[in-house]
């Protein structure tokens, strides 16, 4: 039997719809983006600065604090040989200064110490379909600091490289799977392995100014369908903590932020507590962050 016309409209139809979308497939992104994370605001609850003697304010020199970020970003290609590579980004020099405890500032500019992610290639379902097309991925390593005597930059840079070793050994080795709602397992579980090397390989990284807590930012480069499907898969996520004991630096990470590119994305209110004297926690600052479009 011949088939009707119907059913021939309906084959023709799904015939073009695999044409487009084999099509779509062989042909890399057009276009790429500009993407920045960074602070955006910070509220001094408990001073670390603080000394206080019958509740009165013992100035040495003063009961404020001096917060600031240290970002360390790096971004890999899922698949990709040796495609990662990393920086550091402190707002050190730009910090606000004399905050005390209860007063919030906004940070603006440098002070927010903004990442930075030019030609970023946001991919799609049908991309992921042509081998070519590699989805990135961008981790930024935020160290919460309280601006002491001695800055801890050569900490940050000799962390960077291990971490940049890290991910080429783990997701720059892997592939993205056929099943897009299992990308984020992926992806946190080399993060996992990623924090395992970084522990075996661990420099010496002795004292300086001191140190809050930290926090795992992961940048997705997916948009349409691929950001929405991620999404929804970190709704329902169970994202654990990583601790790092003993150690002061690299600092335990108290907050993992996993975000895709299809839009501005913040992160409010997140707390930091490892500021400790005499392995008593001693301070708190709270801190918001934001992930955008450059």
């Amino acid at each position: 039997m011949k088939p009707t016309f119907k059913k021939r409209s309906a084959l023709l139809v799904a015939a073009v719809s695999a044409l487009a979308l084999v099509a779509a497939a062989c042909v890399p992104p057009s276009s790429s983006d500009k993407w920045e994370f960074k602070a955006t605001n910070v509220t001094i609850n408990d001073a670390q600065d603080e000394v206080r003697v019958f509740g009165a304010c013992v100035a040495i020199p003063n009961c404020n604090d001096e917060p600031y970020v240290i970002n360390i970003a790096t971004r890999v290609k899922i698949g990709k040989a040796n495609s990662a590579s990393g920086f550091v980004v402190s707002s050190r020099d730009h910090n606000p200064e004399n905050v005390p405890a209860g007063e919030s500032r906004v940070l603006t500019g440098a002070a927010g110490a903004p990442v930075v992610y030019p030609g970023v290639q946001r991919l799609d379902i049908a991309d992921l379909l042509n081998t070519n097309n590699k989805l990135e991925v961008m981790v930024v390593y935020t160290w919460v600091m309280e601006e002491d005597t001695v800055p801890v930059n050569t900490a940050a840079n000799d962390v960077k490289d291990v971490l940049v070793d890290a991910l080429n050994e783990t997701l720059a080795k892997g592939s993205v799977p056929s099943d897009p709602n299992l990308l984020l397992d992926l992806i946190l579980d080399n993060l996992g392995n990623m924090f395992t090397l970084l522990l075996s390989n661990i420099p010496l990284l002795g004292l300086g100014d001191d140190v809050g807590g930290g926090a795992i930012n992961v940048g997705i480069a997916a948009k349409g369908g691929l950001a929405n499907t991620i999404n929804a898969t970190i709704g329902s996520a169970d994202i654990p903590e990583f601790e790092i004991p003993v150690l002061d630096l690299p600092p335990s990470i108290k907050h993992v932020n996993i975000f895709t590119m299809g839009g501005t994305k913040t992160f409010t209110g997140q707390a930091f507590n490892q500021y400790h004297v005499l392995g008593v926690n001693d301070a708190t600052h709270t801190y918001d962050f934001q992930a955008n479009q450059g």
